[in-house]
């Protein structure tokens, strides 16, 4: 799997890209064998303004299910990273789920097509 970090008009600092690797690979570990590409992207909403909230857009590419995105803006980075991995999370799963039960109709569908 693949990792990649960007920060709109920013650098990064060592450490929030750690933490994003971090954080964001304990949400995903139930599904690390269908990722291919975790992509994290940090911008802030509004750059003249100091306590502008920062975005953290996450988006997860798994073989076979297509790309599952999260999202979460806050003023402290590490929150807006923390809660974007949990919203990821959840959506992993539930695409997980979906795939599951697809995968299972088409069997049905093709034990039905197959019987006598």
């Amino acid at each position: 799997m693949r990792f990649e970090m960007f920060a709109d008009g920013t650098t990064l600092p060592k450490e929030l890209r750690m933490y994003a690797e971090s954080r964001v690979g304990t949400a995903v570990h139930r599904a690390a064998d269908r990722l291919s590409f975790i992509g994290v992207r940090l911008r802030s909403e509004n750059v003249n303004a100091p306590d502008s909230p920062v975005q953290c857009q996450i988006e997860a590419w798994m073989r076979g299910l297509g790309v599952v995105t999260a999202q979460h803006a806050d003023v402290d980075s590490y929150v807006a990273i923390d809660r974007a991995a949990a919203l990821l999370e959840q959506a992993v799963l539930r695409k997980l789920r979906e795939g599951d039960t697809s995968d299972a109709n088409e069997h049905e569908l093709y034990a039905a097509l197959t019987s006598d």
